[in-house]
């Protein structure tokens, strides 16, 4: 029997719980959203984050094809979640559509406060959601949850119906621009839409079931092709996006507080409760909104807690904190006449508070940040690089000199490379742009992203064409405790075959491409099957390079876990010559089928300089590949070596 628990306070209510928030009531509202202004974009920086911010601006000013030129884990809109401050007119597009989101986002809660006829005291349980969770909530995300709310206040009527169609284009406009942005929002965005079809087709209204998913399509053929891609190229960026999708938890996984996990399987256990709750209500427009929002829970518990590293955690929480507080405006909107459906507010308002406790239980840095002097500063600077040119010249020159300044390359090297064109290993891209060197960049832009065979095979594919880049810039550095060489094994054999060692400048190599770079000859020397910890025994190989091909599969439940969360880290040491061990290092099953380079160990830049100058040590005797839970993955451990001939060429 369902439950009649939902439905609008009728006027035999308090008049107290129907008085709509009055222009005072809504004003903190509207501070809360001055308030969490988004901070001003940055300048170029050094670094991991910095370079790729740096890579997207620079991608879309070049209009490089994404999906062919460019594979990374955000699209062609990229830039405006992280907008980077070196070209005026980019920088200004990427201000104004962030500052929109954010008014949008906030307008959107206000008139979900108004039309659901909340009581002024609902306006003050939303102001510490406003005022520490959005903060939090990117760019992405903030455009999926405006157009839920407003698909939502749509399908209750809450909008005039002359509004049905223009909404839901409007709708269809903010998922396509959230999906390129960052792919992850594309499958959220798809099933929203399926959502609303499949309600409006209950309704007999098949056109309204079309027009959502039809106008998303188009909405996203126009802005790729308003941003200079080919529509030939499109599928090549599903595919690879894909990729970037599939193999992103078994590579780019990273431990956290245990506590913030169960904090989060809370958070979704509970919204999967006030789904079942909301299924015993004769309300199905609320349970459709629940339904639709179960997809961005799943996308920000694995965004959260995949990489539970820095921030993410907190962005976590955040949208939880958001949503439950969206619930309780909702609930407390309709009238409960069983303790079933009369609990709800309570409940939702429990668990954003929740919510809030964990962002500002370890310190939100963000809200530290957020004080008088602070935004006063942040809105000037932002105000005298739209308004003072000789201030935005001067502010962009220094940042390119702080970077000149911290990779300090000699001038010899500067020389050298003059205008040749040049890529930067693994991911210090922005090097480029401190030294304004001609740039040429292989697919996936940095190497601890090439993380499955086929992403990894592009990059190879690069350096083998006519066209590649003619110096490399390599620093012998990984990411979460990997080995260096093992990142992008393919792209490593085929650079070592078509590069030489020319010279070196602080951390980095330069390597200049061979006039005519070597046949890659394979020799098969073997395979062997071991078990997990097991050493496997490397070949002795000493008429070139040696690499293995391992293959390290993931059991039922390690693919489960690579779909719902994350699958157990495995390891990888070696064993040198005299008995030496090295240190452990974290071992990416996705790409190592790919050959990993074994035929010496590198554990640092000089043995970089001496394999690329064909000076081979073969030191190392095994290899030991070890996992933390054995139930992630299969038995058996599948190794076949090969060598190939060492062919050396002389350089362009």
């Amino acid at each position: 029997m369902k439950i009649k628990g939902c439905q609008e306070k009728n006027t035999g209510m308090s008049k107290l719980a129907l008085k709509k928030p009055s222009r005072f009531r809504l004003l903190p509202l509207f501070l809360s959203g001055v308030w969490t202004l988004p901070w001003p974009p940055v300048f170029p920086g050094t670094g991991l984050d910095p370079s790729w911010r740096f890579a997207l601006s620079e991608a879309v000013l070049n209009k490089w094809q994404f999906g062919r030129d460019i594979v990374f884990t955000y699209g062609p809109l990229g830039f405006l979640r992280e907008p980077v401050c070196f070209n005026h007119l980019q920088w200004l597009f990427a201000l104004v559509f962030t500052l929109f989101v954010h008014f949008l986002l906030m307008l959107t809660v206000t008139l979900l406060v108004v039309k659901m006829n909340a009581h002024w005291l609902s306006c003050l349980v939303l102001l510490p959601v406003l005022f520490v969770a959005v903060p939090l909530i990117s760019l992405d995300y903030r455009l999926l949850l405006a157009a839920v709310i407003i698909l939502y206040l749509l399908a209750k009527g809450k909008i005039n119906r002359g509004f049905d169609y223009p909404g839901l284009l409007f709708c269809s406009l903010l998922l396509a621009t959230a999906s390129l942005i960052k792919f992850n929002a594309a499958p959220v965005s798809v099933s929203i839409l399926l959502l609303i079809s499949l309600e409006d087709r209950q309704g007999k209204d098949v056109r309204i079931a079309l027009c959502g998913l039809l106008s998303y399509v188009v909405f996203v053929l126009v802005l790729w092709i308003a941003l200079g891609q080919s529509l030939f190229n499109l599928p090549a960026n599903l595919f690879n996006s894909y990729q970037i999708l599939s193999g992103y938890s078994g590579a780019m996984a990273k431990y956290g507080r245990d506590y913030q996990v169960y904090a989060g399987l809370a958070c979704i256990f509970l919204e999967f409760s006030l789904l079942l709750v909301s299924l015993r209500l004769e309300d199905r427009k609320l349970f459709n909104f629940i339904l639709l929002n179960s997809g961005l829970f799943f996308v920000a518990f694995k965004h959260g807690f995949v990489r539970h590293a820095g921030g993410n955690a907190y962005a976590f929480f955040a949208v939880c904190s958001f949503l439950f507080s969206v619930y309780f405006l909702i609930f407390y909107g309709c009238k409960g006449r069983n303790k079933l459906a009369g609990g709800l507010p309570g409940l939702s308002l429990a668990a954003s508070i929740v919510a809030l406790l964990f962002i500002v239980w370890h310190g939100n840095q963000r809200l530290l940040e957020a004080n008088i002097a602070g935004k006063f500063s942040a809105v000037k600077s932002s105000a005298l690089l739209v308004f003072n040119g000789p201030y935005r010249v001067r502010a962009v020159e220094d940042a390119r000199a702080d970077i000149r300044e911290r990779y300090s390359l000699d001038e010899w090297t500067v020389r050298y490379v003059s205008d040749k064109t040049i890529d930067i290993f693994p991911w210090d891209l922005s090097l480029a742009y401190g030294y304004d060197f001609n740039w040429s960049p292989r697919p996936v832009i940095q190497s601890y992203s090439a993380y499955t065979e086929h992403l990894d095979r592009l990059n190879a594919e690069h350096f083998r064409k006519a066209s590649a880049p003619q110096i490399i810039l390599y620093a012998c550095k990984s990411i979460d405790g990997r080995y260096p060489l093992f990142d992008e094994p393919e792209t490593f054999a085929a650079v070592l075959n078509n590069y030489a060692f020319v010279h070196r400048s602080g951390e980095f190599i330069l390597l200049s491409r061979k006039e005519k770079a070597a046949r890659e000859q394979v020799i098969p020397l073997g395979g062997v099957e071991a078990g997990i910890g097991e050493p496997v025994k490397v070949p002795e190989y000493d008429s070139g390079h040696m690499f293995a091909q391992v293959d390290l599969g993931y059991s039922f439940w390690g693919n489960l876990m690579r779909l719902f969360y994350k699958p157990a880290f495995a390891h990888v040491r070696f064993k040198l010559s005299g008995a030496a061990y090295s240190n452990s290092f974290r071992f990416i099953p996705g790409v190592s089928k790919n050959g990993i380079f074994v035929s010496q160990y590198v554990g640092g830049i000089e043995n970089l300089v001496s394999i690329f100058s064909g000076r081979i040590k073969n030191d190392i005797e095994e290899i030991i590949i070890d996992v933390d839970d054995r139930k992630c993955y299969r038995k058996a451990i599948k190794v076949k070596f090969f060598g190939s001939h060492l062919q050396l060429s002389g350089i362009s």
